[in-house]
């Protein structure tokens, strides 16, 4: 049978899944802390253009792992980077700030052992807000500033010993 798990995104981070048919939930950070209160809100930090929010990344780590857990089975999630100014030209940019592969592989490890240690059956999933979205930072694949630290930080978190080897053709 599938298993369906429902994004809580647009305000929807109150409601039950199963009043739509959803086995679960999962965060979609950053997603969820603009619509949290603000006395959950990490620190805004008063940088770029006119109504730009910059959050501090490890801030927002700390927050996540804060946040009330509901009566339903909800799937953390994590993201490695966010900087939506590059779609913002004008202001109004939601963006991570003191972004660190060392930030990130703490976050998804505290978020991957959470899971492990869950009590109850079913599936266990952490999902990563990476899908190699090159102007709003949210990527793994290897770069000039990280090379491949993001992939083996997830490896590490993972709990996997080796090395990620990442093959280029030219």
């Amino acid at each position: 049978d599938p298993y369906l798990v429902r994004f809580e995104t647009n305000d929807s981070h109150d409601l039950d899944p199963a009043a739509h048919h959803f086995d679960a939930g999962a965060d979609l950070h950053p997603h969820w802390l603009f619509h949290t209160a603000d006395d959950h809100r990490p620190e805004r930090l008063p940088l770029g253009r006119a109504g730009d929010q910059w959050f501090g990344y490890d801030a927002v780590a700390a927050a996540s792992a804060a946040r009330a857990r509901p009566a339903w089975r909800r799937f953390p999630c994590v993201v490695p980077d966010w900087d939506t100014s590059a779609r913002k030209p004008n202001g109004g940019a939601n963006s991570l700030h003191h972004q660190t592969v060392i930030g990130y592989e703490t976050w998804l490890t505290r978020e991957v052992e959470q899971q492990r240690r869950a009590p109850g059956g079913g599936p266990r999933l952490v999902m990563l807000n990476a899908w190699n979205e090159w102007s709003e930072c949210g990527y793994l694949e290897p770069d000039a500033e990280y090379g491949t630290a993001l992939l083996e930080a997830t490896a590490r978190a993972k709990g996997l010993k080796e090395r990620v080897v990442i093959i280029h053709h030219a």
